[in-house]
């Protein structure tokens, strides 16, 4: 699904960096235990001049974190400040040739409406059974009637939709510096997560 969304996107009259935005978030909607928007990425780009750029989303650590005596291994406690979405911003905004809202559709679109899950994908939300069940976020998202999805099966995720949607629409800033991230401050706030609106602002 995701090379098919590069492809769209290259016979739309886009580039490489375009369809790479295309391919990035679409496997985010269907690799989201592998290739979330909440994650870290880098990218690497060679111009038809043959000069080389890398733009470096990695994560950044929260402001106000606090190390514990024992790191947790899991949950709102180990999140750093995503920089998935600014690098693809970036990428944007310097080299990209279509509409912002055009890379996204096809994301959206298979949030919204579902596809079948891949094997690997359905195999890592089967280990992660009992993490599914202990965060009500993903019960409602990956769970269905108390199991998680068998391959194949349809996967639909409204939520992830829906901000993606809000992203196409306000611009991709909107995860640090608008409602998307408020959001996603106000759910840190309410679950022992470090990252604050203050962090997602100043990530650079």
């Amino acid at each position: 699904l995701a090379t098919n969304a590069a492809t769209r996107v290259l016979d739309e009259g886009g580039n490489a960096a375009d369809a790479a935005i295309a391919a990035a978030f679409m496997l985010a909607v269907v690799e989201p235990t592998m290739s979330s928007i909440g994650g870290r990425n880098q990218i690497l780009v060679r111009r038809s001049n043959g000069e080389f750029l890398g733009y470096d989303g990695m994560t950044e650590v929260p402001a106000g974190y606090v190390a514990p005596a024992e790191a947790p291994a899991q949950g709102y406690a180990t999140i750093a400040i995503p920089g998935v979405v600014a690098a693809l911003a970036r990428l944007h905004e310097e080299q990209g040739l279509l509409p912002l809202a055009d890379l996204l559709a096809p994301a959206i679109t298979t949030a919204e409406q579902g596809f079948g899950i891949l094997p690997a994908e359905a195999a890592r939300h089967a280990r992660a059974l009992k993490l599914i069940k202990d965060n009500p976020g993903f019960q409602r998202t990956f769970l269905r009637d108390g199991r998680v999805h068998a391959p194949g099966e349809r996967l639909r995720q409204p939520i992830l939709g829906k901000t993606l949607r809000q992203l196409s629409v306000a611009g991709l800033g909107d995860f640090y510096k608008g409602e998307t991230a408020r959001a996603i401050a106000a759910d840190m706030r309410g679950n022992g997560g470090f990252v604050t609106q203050a962090d997602l602002a100043s990530y650079k």
